[in-house]
């Protein structure tokens, strides 16, 4: 029974992409290699004519030979039961190879044997240092960015903060947000509450939200922001967190408030211009017309001073349009 379980074994091994070997065991520091399959081969191109049956320290190289030792001595000292898994990269022919590999113990006739399997993980390596790479590269832009970028777990633990970021809150708090910490530690009370306010009704909506904000500075300092809030979702699509993104719109906001003053101004000027001018303007144009009229020649010097006083109050509101316009 024993003899058909090992023969049933082989064959299933035999045509399977890992590589599986089985090395005998003697004592400590032996091992004799008595199988190894077709992708085992393959990949090591080694012939079974001319490797089964070989000791380990026979074919393995002398640098690698310690830490495979090491392996399979610290295999043994688990007992039936225990098994030793490991990362490795192989090189061969300037390519490098990556595996994720287990050993364990296969009793089977009063013999002790050591079975091992590989599994090529080369390509989920090189997607994952792909992805390490590509992370670097986006995390290199947000860091360049002058917005300060924030990214939130759904209890509003901080997963990432860039450089601007780190930088608003040392001016703002004296110190720099910590990945992990809930963000209401670096909030004023009454301010958290009603940003928490906004982030719940952004998530319960599942749509970006966007308000402008003001923060005062310890130093006296006032800066604007307009600030972005996006709901972030995992490969499978289900909420796991969200985004705020603050832009500091102080300039466009001091423009819009010179803006809002200019406007009250000439808002001023053009009432000046319609009623005040219009009544002195009004006099001095009726008192021409009067001085043309000889029947009333002998009151001149009265309507010289009439004249006087009205170009006078012209005089003033005029004073009064360019000091609205400075």
């Amino acid at each position: 029974m024993a003899a058909t379980n090992l023969h049933i074994f082989k064959k299933l091994v035999d045509n399977t992409s890992d590589h599986v070997f089985i090395l005998e065991v003697a004592d400590e520091q032996q091992y004799k290699l008595v199988y190894f399959n077709k992708a085992y081969s393959e990949f090591f191109n080694m012939s079974p004519a001319e490797y089964l049956n070989k000791w380990l320290h026979e074919f393995v190289p002398q640098n690698a030979l310690p830490i495979v030792l090491q392996r399979l001595n610290y295999l043994l000292q688990q007992g039936s039961t225990g098994s030793v898994s490991y990362e490795e990269n192989i090189s061969q022919n300037e390519h490098t190879s990556f595996f994720i590999s287990e050993l364990f113990l296969l009793p089977y006739d009063g013999t002790t044997f050591i079975v091992g399997n590989s599994k090529n993980i080369t390509e989920q390596v090189i997607q994952r240092q792909q992805l390490r790479e590509s992370e670097k590269k986006l995390e290199s832009i947000v860091n360049s960015s002058n917005n300060n970028i924030y990214y939130f777990s759904l209890d509003k633990k901080i997963l990432f903060v860039n450089e601007a970021a780190q930088r608003h809150c040392m001016k703002l708090n004296g110190r720099y947000y910590q990945i992990g910490d809930d963000i209401k530690n670096y909030m004023d009370p009454a301010d958290y509450e009603a940003g928490i306010k906004v982030v719940d009704k952004m998530l319960q909506q599942r749509t970006p939200f966007a308000h402008e904000n003001i923060i005062r500075y310890p130093d006296g300092d006032i800066k604007w922001f307009y600030r972005h809030y996006y709901p972030t979702y995992n490969s499978q699509g289900v909420l796991n967190g969200f985004v705020t993104a603050s832009t500091d719109i102080t300039d466009l906001k001091t423009k819009e408030f010179e803006l809002k003053k200019r406007d009250e101004q000439l808002r001023e000027i053009a009432k000046i211009q319609s009623h005040e001018i219009r009544r002195p303007l009004a006099n001095v144009l009726g008192l021409v017309a009067v001085l043309k009229d000889d029947l009333y020649k002998e009151s001149v010097e009265l309507h010289l001073e009439l004249l006087e006083k009205s170009a006078d109050e012209l005089d003033k509101v005029i004073r009064k349009i360019v000091f609205n316009t400075i």
